[in-house]
């Protein structure tokens, strides 16, 4: 469709960036399918080791076989992650512990896009959408900090949206239990996500670690077409249909700027940087994006697992952490 009028301008931003990932390692979430399944590909081309992080192996396993076949690159695992579920995320992170002692990049991708009629949870109780987008990611990275952390030159990626750029967050009422729709549940994630990048970023100021956020854009992926009510899917299938075909990219597409923010140059890279079609995207600054709100949700987070966990609860760094420098922003 690059044929019609301005339809190249929609399409984004094409990664330049060439580089030989041989060595090392990548965790990609969500990448059995969509903008994490073409991140994976595109690494694979350039020699990265992959472990995709998915929970249906069925699905996964023949798709590792045809990346393998494709590419010529061997290195490209599965380890089982269902972030709806803390406990499997707390087994993920034990399980890539046994078998890498490095971590250079982890790409916080997998995200709820399917449309609900009705307010769906994770096992551990939270809105689903939040739970996912937000709370497992947020885990997963405390789990992985201490190997992050002891890899040089590592980098923490989160894709986002530029609406939660300009959207606050709902204080009031975190887990939608007030009032809920797909795309306030979806936002208020991938804000909460924002705002964890940028205070993990600050408390991570005196290691080699950076954490950056992009948009995709608005990609057309499978999550799309299923939904808990097909006579929805019909219905918002045509009403966006056409909108998608000329304003929207396809999963490729998506995946440009998350590939870019993985192979460009660590030092190019601005910590807590946000991108879209491969390029910086700056915001204006926000008040709950200010210190002691980031460190109010990261202590908020902390809470919750550990009401969840129990003494199964674990944070990998927590006791390692430099401090001295978070100090001079809070």
């Amino acid at each position: 469709m690059s044929w019609l009028p301005g339809k190249k301008y929609f399409e984004g931003g094409i990664c330049t960036v060439t580089r030989n990932m041989a060595n090392q390692v990548v965790i990609v979430t969500g990448s059995s399918s969509g903008i994490g399944l073409q991140t994976v590909k595109g690494l694979a081309e350039r020699n990265a080791t992959i472990v995709l992080a998915t929970r249906n192996k069925a699905k996964t396993e023949p798709l590792m076989d045809e990346i393998k076949r494709e590419t010529g690159n061997a290195n490209v695992d599965f380890i089982p992650l269902d972030l709806i579920d803390l406990k499997s995320v707390k087994t993920f992170a034990q399980e890539f512990k046994t078998k890498y002692n490095h971590l250079d990049v982890l790409i916080n991708n997998a995200a709820i896009t399917y449309l609900r009629s009705a307010k769906t949870f994770t096992k551990d109780g939270f809105e689903e959408s939040f739970g996912t987008t937000y709370i497992g990611h947020y885990y997963l990275t405390r789990l992985l900090l201490d190997t992050i952390r002891k890899t040089k030159n590592s980098r923490i990626i989160f894709s986002s949206t530029k609406s939660a750029t300009k959207t606050p967050l709902d204080w009031e009422d975190l887990n939608a239990e007030k009032k809920f729709s797909n795309l306030a549940a979806s936002v208020q994630g991938k804000r909460s996500s924002l705002m964890f990048a940028s205070e993990l970023q600050r408390r991570l100021e005196s290691d080699s670690v950076k954490v950056v956020s992009f948009h995709p854009g608005w990609v057309k992926t499978e999550g799309r077409e299923t939904a808990d009510n097909p006579t929805l899917v019909k219905i918002m299938s045509k009403i966006f249909g056409f909108f998608m075909l000329y304003f929207g990219k396809n999963a490729a597409q998506g995946a440009q700027t998350s590939l870019y923010c993985t192979l460009e140059d660590w030092d190019k890279l601005k910590k807590a940087g946000y991108y879209s079609d491969c390029e910086e995207f700056n915001y204006p600054p926000q008040e709950d994006l200010r210190p002691e709100n980031t460190q109010k949700l990261w202590d908020l987070t902390d809470k919750w697992i550990k009401e969840k966990l129990g003494d199964e609860a674990t944070f990998s760094y927590e006791k390692n952490i430099s401090y001295e420098k978070v100090a001079i922003f809070l």
